[in-house]
This record gives C-alpha cells, sequence and structure tokens, in this order.
C-alpha cells in the first residue's frame, strides 16, 4: 500500500529514522505508509484554505520536507512516547519543524514553489471575509467609543406594543 498522495515514499522515513530497530512495526512499509497518509491528510487540512489540494504535480520539495518530519514524528512518537511522562524532546522536533513550515507559508513569510522551482498557484476559491474592504458609511468615531443604548431593552418592548 502507497500513501494517498505520494508526497514522500516509506524509503525517505527509513533515511530519517534510521535508530529504528528491526523487528520492529515500522521495519514495514505497510506502516510507514499508514503514518505517511496520516501526514499527508495534515498538510492537505493545513493547506485547504489557501491552495487546491492534494498537490498532484511536480510536488513541492518544501511539502516533501514537512510530510517527511510530520511521519517521523508520528511514528518515534508511537515508539518512544507512550504517555506524558516519557516525552523525548528529539521526537517533537520533528512536528515542530512541520508546523513551523506550514506556519510561515501560511503567512505568507516564505513561498510555495513546486519541484519546478514555479510559485504555486493559490486556490481562487479561497475563504475570503464578506467585510474585506469594506468602508463603513459612517465611520465618524472609534470602535473604542461605542456602547449599548441603555434603554435598549425598552425601546424594543416599546416597539412591540
Amino acid at each position: 500500500m502507497a500513501s494517498e498522495c505520494g508526497y514522500t515514499t516509506a524509503a525517505n522515513i527509513k533515511k530519517i529514522i534510521l535508530g529504528v530497530e528491526k523487528n520492529s512495526p515500522y521495519d514495514n512499509d505497510t506502516n510507514i505508509d499508514f503514518q505517511i497518509t496520516r501526514a499527508e491528510r495534515i498538510i492537505n487540512n493545513a493547506f485547504a484554505a489557501r491552495y487546491t489540494v492534494p498537490f498532484t504535480t511536480n510536488i513541492s520539495l518544501m511539502i516533501t520536507e514537512i510530510t517527511n518530519n510530520l511521519a517521523a514524528y508520528l511514528i518515534m512518537r508511537t515508539i518512544y512516547t507512550r504517555d506524558n511522562v516519557n516525552v523525548n524532546k528529539w521526537v517533537t522536533t520533528f512536528k515542530s519543524d512541520a508546523e513551523d513550515a506550514i506556519k510561515r507559508i501560511m503567512e505568507r513569510k516564505e513561498i510555495l514553489v513546486d519541484s519546478t522551482g514555479a510559485v504555486v498557484a493559490e486556490n481562487e476559491q479561497a475563504v475570503e471575509s464578506t467585510t474585506q474592504n469594506y468602508t463603513p458609511t459612517f465611520n465618524v468615531d472609534s470602535d473604542l467609543n461605542w456602547a449599548i443604548d441603555s434603554d435598549k431593552l425598552d425601546d424594543i418592548a416599546d416597539e412591540r406594543d
């Protein structure tokens, strides 16, 4: 079984987690592909608001790197970190590196490019605010000075009568 999106391969992950013992649950590609698929789903969810996912052609090397880090984290967490007491900081580094990369891209501090070096086009169907670029009609006073009418409930009751 290969991963759903093909962002990385079990062979790449095996290079990252060299210290995993033979005969562990992650000594076979099927279990590694399962964790890669989980990582791909996390990535697709993170980038769905801005890009068309899954990324299908000329997959960005940064997407591959994020997938490698997340999949390695998921595998190593399963093997070495079994409860809150036994947290290995070097394992969580994989996760934080992936999260930081996603954050930098989504905050537009870095540009996502595909494997050819072309900028990955943003999704034109991305969610936008209905008040984006809206200028209020009566922009007279600061929002901080707004107040609720002290007899608002009385006014509402009077309208009902």
